[in-house]
């Protein structure tokens, strides 16, 4: 049925021109929803990783507020020799190393 309201060779009455219309506009309406459900899984994917980073940082932030008046291994190693590059990697290794 509605292959033969979209063939262009078919003659149709007014009412199912209409339908070929509403078949059209629901298409592209259709074709827009996907689009932005791509754009928003690509987003919410992006938003993701942002949000796993900060709680990285959070978690690097807290370590050195615990060990800030206490001191710990490595902490004034890290706080006074480590430069801007390489803290975030010097104080994941010292909080690893007080799991193990």
């Amino acid at each position: 049925m509605i292959a033969e309201l979209l063939d262009s060779r078919q003659p149709k009455t007014e009412r199912e021109h209409a339908a070929v219309r509403e078949i059209e506009r629901l298409r592209h309406d259709i074709e827009r929803h996907i689009a932005m459900a791509s754009e928003l899984a690509t987003e919410n994917e992006a938003l993701r990783a942002e949000l796993a980073a900060c709680q990285q940082d959070a978690e690097r932030y807290r370590w050195v507020l615990e060990h800030w008046d206490t001191g710990g291994p490595d902490f004034g190693k890290i706080m006074f020799s480590s430069t801007a590059e390489t803290l975030s990697a010097d104080i994941d290794t010292a909080h690893k190393g007080e799991g193990e």
